[in-house]
């Protein structure tokens, strides 16, 4: 992707923090982002091959394209409707007329640099716009009809992510030794080099964390978490010092001279991953602890030991992986979760090596933290989710092209997920 390209598109995030204060406007451009995002990184990365690609292909990578900005037009149009108050509007009305002619000039900013695809697309991508449109309103009124997120809400609220009793033990100078405890293992997580300490590291924290959440009623008596997380990661350990012998280092990079075969990488992704589902948050894990609040850490452990250490059984994983995000997106966006989607994004994008993987771990955990502790984010006019949709824009941006070229079909609906999740609610 060219940078000035990656420019504009990151630049719609602008659009979201201009219409702050107006739910409609927040929630539809946020939406109109999203669909540009999976129109344009659908053709990338060379606007060359635009010439050779079929015109159904076009036709639909240009609609998502128009889509988006259409959605973001009307969430503008929706907003004055309505009388929505601007925070811009506390400054005076020199500074609305700014925010709506800066938003103006984002987008004819992004449509011109995706021009080459709207032109090659041409007059079909008007008409898949049109047929898209009236598909997103039919499955956006039929869907509430099945009672699908009445069920996960019921399941959560029943059995899997319930309140439960609060089970208060540590004092105050002890939770803060805790809390210092947590932060000094994930410093050793993120920047460790050594599989042992790492592990003992994540260790550490998933049990240091599930207290503190039992303190608060966040967590089940029964650590489930932790009991996951270090019987796997247990595992994984013990199979690579086994394979590794007594020659060969546990640090990087010599632990890469590691004679793994394919079935070895294999078994090692799945006990990998295993841990990463419970500590990421992801359904059903993200009712037996702190939801995503890990998320950087399993995230951390993905990147560093499993494409790091294991890149082919990682790829081999790749379709169990992303199926298990995709189940936890649809549970994301019918619950309101935006750190579980966050996390299931980044599983999605993490066999594709980006670095912007990062970023979306780190979101994830960030967004779970705030409904934790509930903080209200500093933004005026955004709630946490909206503030999660806002943040999630650039990430997008930086991993969706790899993304799709990795999982098609699970990123796409991925992303359409996304869309409802942070479209504007009744």
């Amino acid at each position: 992707m060219s940078d000035d390209l990656l420019v504009a598109l990151d630049a719609l995030a602008l659009l979201p923090l201009l219409g702050s204060g107006s739910r409609r406007a927040v929630g539809w451009s946020t939406v109109g982002a999203f669909l540009i995002l999976l129109g344009v990184a659908s053709a990338l990365p060379d606007w060359a091959d635009l010439a050779s690609a079929p015109d159904t292909f076009l036709a639909v990578t240009a609609g998502f394209v128009w889509v988006g900005a259409g959605c973001i037009g009307f969430g503008a149009w929706a907003a004055s409707r309505k009388g929505e108050s601007l925070s811009l509007s506390r400054l005076g009305p020199v500074a609305v007329n700014l925010g709506i002619t800066a938003a103006a000039l984002v987008l004819l900013f992004v449509l011109h640099r995706a021009w080459p695809l709207l032109g090659a697309g041409s007059w079909r991508g008007v008409v898949a716009a049109l047929g898209l449109a009236g598909t997103g309103v039919v499955v956006g009124t039929v869907l509430p009809m099945t009672r699908v997120a009445r069920l996960l809400e019921w399941l959560d609220e029943r059995w899997l992510a319930r309140r439960y009793e609060m089970a208060p033990c540590l004092e105050v100078r002890a939770r803060r030794i805790a809390w210092g405890i947590v932060f000094v293992g994930m410093g050793g997580v993120l920047l460790s080099g050594h599989l042992l300490v790492s592990v003992a590291a994540a260790l550490t924290v998933v049990v240091g964390v599930h207290r503190l959440a039992r303190e608060g009623g966040r967590a089940p008596g029964i650590p489930i978490q932790p009991i996951v997380v270090g019987s796997s990661l247990l595992a994984f350990t013990w199979l690579v010092v086994t394979i590794a012998g007594p020659d060969i280092p546990l640090s990087s990079p010599g632990i890469l001279d590691a004679p793994f075969s394919d079935r070895a990488e294999a078994l090692l992704a799945l006990l990998l991953g295993l841990a990463a589902w419970a500590l990421l948050g992801l359904w059903p894990f993200h009712g037996a602890g702190p939801g995503s609040a890990l998320a950087l850490v399993g995230g951390a452990l993905l990147i560093r030991w499993g494409m790091g250490l294991i890149p082919n059984g990682m790829v081999h994983a790749a379709p169990l992986f992303g199926l298990i995000a995709l189940f936890a997106t649809i549970h994301a966006a019918a619950t309101g979760r935006a750190g579980e989607y966050a996390a299931a994004v980044g599983v999605l994008a993490v066999t594709t090596g980006q670095q912007g993987t990062w970023g979306l771990f780190a979101l994830a955990s960030i967004l779970a933290a705030m409904r934790l502790l509930d903080f209200k984010p500093p933004v005026p006019g955004l709630d946490r989710r909206q503030l999660g949709g806002v943040a999630m824009i650039p990430a997008l941006a930086a991993v969706l092209p790899s993304a799709l070229r990795f999982e098609t079909g699970f990123t796409a609906i991925a992303v359409l997920a996304g869309v409802a999740l942070f479209r504007p609610s009744k």
